[in-house]
């Protein structure tokens, strides 16, 4: 209690439904190091998101009746975390993978959650101890972390650290040891999000459900289309599929009003409050992001065709263009 001034905290949102059948995967808002101060009036504005236009939106196409919505807040202590990320105990789609899937960034891993990052990716055996079978290390220019004086900063990470990977095989594997444990603990896949603080300890800060979208079949990689210009190729298809429109560039939320009946998505980030227009989007493509994202869970959720992860989708696709976007392969066609 003496030392209640320094007292930080993160403030989660808890609704009924959350984290259950439907994910609701950031439409509500959460805080992180807030300081003791403001704990009461952050404790409302967790509270008011439930009247978001994103919130409002999903629970409609959900089917969810406001009246069965009410909103809880969970007060937990604020982890420094060095580095933080999401694993997936399996693949959210391809039902012939069932490999642990870790995604990692620097500082927090609120960047990895909102896609504003293309995280390292680690995939590890669920043999025991595990294997680490693949690992793809991205470039990290920038990170989330605490504000000593409360709330966050974004900070440019030291180039000479941009390339490193964020975890070493023996954390990987620590990692995945933990994730299987939840994974038999509670008898389903799991969508965990975890921090290594600055002692190099490894937390586990939540873990919830991992909604697995196997009615859509088997998911294959479809072959090169020669006779049609490409576009892009080599993105992260987090929901698979075809889809076809014209581009609809997003660089701020004003733009999302404008939304066109059967555009494509496009952007620089991926972001969960496009579940705004997701009813009427075709496809999404963005420039960063990855499959263990918000914006991903729920495009999986309205089974909306993604590719995240293309690095040059806003410079390269010409606003209004009619495009094809693959998400089976990766690849985004000029024309139809």
């Amino acid at each position: 209690i003496s030392q209640a001034g320094t007292v930080k905290v993160a403030l989660r949102s808890s609704a009924i439904g959350e984290d259950s059948e439907l994910s609701f995967a950031g439409q509500y808002q959460s805080f992180l190091n807030v300081p003791l101060k403001d704990i009461i009036q952050k404790y409302k504005e967790v509270i008011a998101s439930l009247f978001t236009p994103r919130a409002i939106s999903y629970r409609l196409h959900m089917g969810v009746p406001f009246g069965e919505v009410a909103m809880s807040v969970a007060c937990l202590e604020m982890i420094q975390s060095r580095a933080g990320g999401v694993v997936y105990t399996r693949h959210p789609f391809d039902l012939m993978k069932n490999n642990i899937i870790i995604n990692a960034t620097w500082g927090l891993g609120s960047y990895v959650v909102d896609g504003v990052v293309t995280p390292d990716t680690y995939e590890l055996s669920k043999s025991d101890p595990p294997v680490l079978l693949t690992s793809s290390v991205s470039s990290k220019s920038k990170s989330l972390v605490v504000n000593p004086d409360g709330y966050l900063m974004e900070t440019e990470i030291r180039a000479e650290k941009q390339n490193t990977p964020c975890l070493s095989q023996e954390q990987a594997v620590i990692l995945a040891q933990y994730a299987m444990k939840l994974e038999s603990h509670f008898q389903t896949p799991q969508d965990i999000e975890w921090a290594l603080d600055e002692n190099n300890k490894l937390m586990i800060l939540q873990t919830r459900p991992l909604r697995i979208e196997g009615e859509r079949g088997a998911f294959f990689a479809t072959q090169r289309l020669d006779a049609y210009p490409i576009l892009l190729e080599n993105g992260s298809v987090a929901c698979p599929g075809v889809g076809c429109g014209p581009a609809h560039i997003i660089h701020s939320e004003e733009d999302l009003l404008s939304f066109p009946d059967g555009g494509v998505l496009v952007a620089a980030l991926s972001s969960p409050q496009y579940v705004i227009v997701m009813e009427k989007a075709q496809a999404i493509v963005t420039n960063s992001g990855s499959i263990t994202g918000h914006m991903a869970s729920v495009a999986r959720e309205f089974k909306v065709p993604t590719v995240l992860n293309t690095v040059s989708a806003t410079p390269v696709i010409p606003p209004g263009a009619l495009i094809t976007v693959d998400a089976f392969s990766g690849r985004v066609y000029e024309g139809k």
